[in-house]
């Protein structure tokens, strides 16, 4: 008799992101995703301890495809160009993996669910502050910590505006301002401060 193939975390992890996207955080039991994934609620908690821990191997995935989509080792030089084209990107990215898009535009809009991914959100903030200190250096402009601060979250806050504004009945062409008027906007900015932070 063949040995039945054991499921893979990765498995339950898909079986997961389908059921949150369908249903929710909160409307989804981990016997929805259980089934989903075509294994018991036993063998799901041997590889996670909760619902909870679940979501964050989600969001953790999430950002492993959006890593390896949008983000790789850049230098001073190439960030520029490297926003523009990426940032450009964004809508056939979302139209790809709506799914992805349902879950980080609904379900981290709430507190309580947004607080079980605040270890993922510590470091995915550290890295884009730095990758807003070196795209305002490129741009010629030397920022505080503070105005550091400032541009991480005005543009993670831009890019949010647009995605979510797909996921409630945007449709290409209609959303405003589209990515790539939105980083062209945002880096003209940046360029304004440094000339004016060399007067």
């Amino acid at each position: 008799m063949a040995r039945k193939r054991e499921t893979s975390p990765e498995e339950i992890v898909q079986a997961a992101i389908r059921c949150f996207a369908k249903k929710g955080y909160h409307a989804t039991k981990t016997a929805d995703i259980a089934k989903k994934a075509g294994v018991s609620e036993g063998t799901l908690y041997n590889y996670f301890k909760d619902k909870s821990a679940l979501f964050v191997a989600v969001i953790e995935h999430i950002n492993s495809v959006i890593d390896d989509e949008f983000f790789f080792d850049i230098n001073e030089e190439e960030i520029i160009e490297h926003y523009i084209n990426d940032v450009a990107k964004l809508e056939e990215f979302a139209q790809r993996n709506k799914a992805y898009v349902e879950i980080v535009s609904r379900d981290l809009r709430h507190r309580d669910v947004s607080d079980i991914c605040a270890d993922f959100f510590d470091r995915h903030e550290c890295r884009k502050k730095e990758d807003m200190a070196l795209l305002a250096k490129a741009c010629g402009f030397d920022p505080t910590e503070e105005e550091v601060e400032a541009m991480a979250t005005c543009f993670n806050g831009g890019i949010e505006r647009i995605i979510t504004r797909w996921c409630v009945g945007g449709t290409k062409g209609r959303v405003k301002p589209s990515p790539a008027s939105f980083i062209n906007g945002f880096i003209s900015i940046l360029k304004r401060a440094g000339r004016g932070s060399n007067k």
